[in-house]
């Protein structure tokens, strides 16, 4: 029988408290960066989201536009001299007749795949995972992998397969239960059977307990050994499922987490530092997790300074010795950011 690795967190004043004393949970006393602009985005992208870099150091990034949805879904691309640009019109589902792209990534083929949301209009497990073929630099028609999640979110390749988080693969839960999808590269057409955690698919689940934010696995990133790891961002915490025989995956464990970390969005492993790098949306922040769990602050800064500054970051990735940054700029509840405002930007600050 497949393994369902199930995780159970609470986020609360007590599990603060054990982090505190825990070795591996620190803040950091080291100066923050300040984070910078790196590109105000075209009047096309109204909501920036995932990104992944391109091997000639342009960057690819998902606008779902949900905050402003007059504007349709686009894919744009941000050159090494940081010129950014329309690159992909993204297909509509044919029963919303909208795209909500969110998590992006780069396949050893050169194809990307993209997470297609459909939360925002459409909770009833409309989410589809696309296939995006590229030639000779240029974006083919789209093919479905996948389709019947609820809020696909964060996808990844690692080892022939392509990976998928549900933020919120059973809707209505207490906790929210939500999980990781994983597809062969080259599946295609696959329609996910409710329920969902009993898919085989499903590889791994995991348990969120915050009453505010019913937002589960969402960030995700896999370590040199193909150990996975789970940003479950409304608890603000990092999970690892330590890859076991047969490419199946241990139970999950807490990896890190830290008072100050409130929300775990996009996650980057960083190979040459063995770091990964969070999206902290509801604080505003960068942060740094070592291979210890041990948390520090790369950035953070409050809302409503120059365009540039940290804007409710969903994803950051690495370019040469910059960290970018793609600021959603959607307001949550008791999140930092409190106003959408026009350019989108990306932000950029040094790995240090």
């Amino acid at each position: 029988m497949r393994p369902v690795n199930h995780v159970t967190i609470g986020c609360c004043v007590a599990a603060a408290l054990v982090c505190a004393a825990s070795a591996g949970c620190t803040g950091g006393g080291a100066e923050k960066a300040q984070a910078k602009l790196l590109v105000a985005l075209p009047d096309a992208c109204n909501t920036p989201d995932g990104m992944c870099v391109m091997p000639d150091g342009s960057i690819i990034v998902s606008a779902p536009n949900v905050n402003d949805q007059t504007q349709p879904a686009v894919l744009l691309k941000v050159t090494p001299d940081n010129k950014a640009e329309v690159f992909y019109a993204m297909p509509a589902h044919p029963k919303t007749g909208k795209a909500f792209p969110m998590g992006i990534c780069l396949a050893p083929s050169g194809d990307l795949y993209v997470a297609d949301c459909q939360w925002f209009v459409d909770a009833d497990h409309q989410a589809r995972v696309l296939r995006i073929p590229m030639k000779d630099g240029r974006p083919g028609a789209a093919a479905v992998v996948a389709s019947g999640l609820v809020i696909a979110n964060a996808v990844a390749v690692n080892d022939g397969y392509l990976y998928v988080t549900d933020s919120s693969m059973l809707p209505g839960t207490t906790p929210l239960v939500s999980g990781v999808f994983r597809f062969k590269l080259g599946e295609e057409g696959v329609v996910v059977k409710q329920p969902l955690d009993k898919d085989p698919h499903c590889v791994a689940t995991l348990e969120t307990r915050s009453e505010k934010i019913k937002i589960g696995a969402d960030g995700m990133t896999f370590d040199k050994a193909g150990n996975l790891y789970i940003g479950n961002f409304g608890d603000g915490i990092v999970h690892k499922f330590a890859r076991a025989a047969g490419g199946t995956f241990a139970a999950g464990v807490v990896f890190a987490r830290a008072p100050e970390m409130r929300s775990c969005d996009g996650l980057f492993f960083h190979a040459p530092t063995e770091e990964i790098i969070v999206a902290d949306y509801m604080a505003n922040a960068i942060r740094i997790v070592s291979m210890t769990g041990a948390v520090r602050t790369l950035a953070a800064n409050a809302d409503g300074l120059p365009k540039g500054a940290i804007d409710a970051p969903c994803e950051a990735v690495v370019r040469g010795g910059e960290v970018i940054i793609s600021n959603m700029d959607m307001p949550l509840e008791d999140s930092v950011n409190r106003k959408f405002e026009r350019p989108a930007t990306l932000s950029t600050v040094p790995l240090r």
